[in-house]
């Protein structure tokens, strides 16, 4: 939740690509705020956080 931003937006997601082999090229892409690739991992994460809170711990 660090990376975003008052706002809701995301902070220092990787700009679109196509598919490399290699993980320096992704490693090195400029990154941006608000960008649409940042929604589905920000996505899981809420989900995953709503999962937990519905589990009950005895």
């Amino acid at each position: 939740m660090a990376q975003v931003n008052k706002l809701g937006r995301i902070r220092e997601v990787c700009v679109g690509t196509n598919k490399m082999n290699d993980l320096d090229f992704y490693m090195e892409r400029p990154r941006v705020t608000g960008d649409f690739h940042g929604q589905a991992p920000l996505l899981w994460l809420i989900n995953e956080k709503l999962q937990k809170s519905k589990r009950i711990v005895p």
